[in-house]
């Protein structure tokens, strides 16, 4: 197996102070195709990085719902977004600026301050649809919203009674 310009990437776990690789032969066969070549080995735990659906529900169902609640426009989502992040994943200010920081969604700079991970992203969900509860907005939940949205596009009420 040749080595490509990303290298793979191997889960493990330690059970009683071994290293268990998963897929164990081609980890070898990697192995040995970088025989005599200098190497970089890094272990650290693993990080569940948010996922699509977790953003797809955020961006297309809370933000809107809660946009429309407390008076934002479609164009101003963004602010809105920006001024929950900074709320509830506020940064010390810029040390050259002292300009109001946040933690991110993705990552805009190599070396910034991480995104959040999947753990991170289902806390933002919640502190949010709880922050819209004490202003009077019901989040659907995203599993209603999609079938509400698929009898949407079925045919109106009578396909929305078939969904429920």
């Amino acid at each position: 197996m040749a080595p490509s310009s990303t290298p793979p990437v191997w889960s493990a776990v330690v059970e009683n102070g071994q290293l268990l690789i998963d897929a164990r032969r081609a980890f070898r066969a990697y192995v040995r195709s970088l025989a005599g070549k200098p190497l970089e080995v890094i272990v650290r735990p693993f990080v569940r990085h948010r996922s699509t659906p977790q953003v797809a529900y955020y961006f297309s169902t809370v933000i809107p719902a809660l946009a429309h609640e407390i008076g934002y426009r479609r164009d101003e989502h963004y602010q809105l977004h920006d001024g929950l992040m900074h709320k509830f994943w506020p940064l010390p200010p810029d040390p050259l600026t002292g300009s109001p920081r946040r933690r991110r969604l993705t990552l805009k700079e190599p070396g910034s301050e991480p995104p959040l991970n999947h753990d991170e992203m289902g806390i933002h969900l919640e502190q949010v649809i709880m922050f819209a509860a004490e202003r009077g907005c019901v989040i659907p939940e995203p599993n209603k919203r999609h079938r509400e949205r698929r009898a949407e596009n079925r045919g109106g009420a009578h396909a929305m009674q078939e969904a429920a």
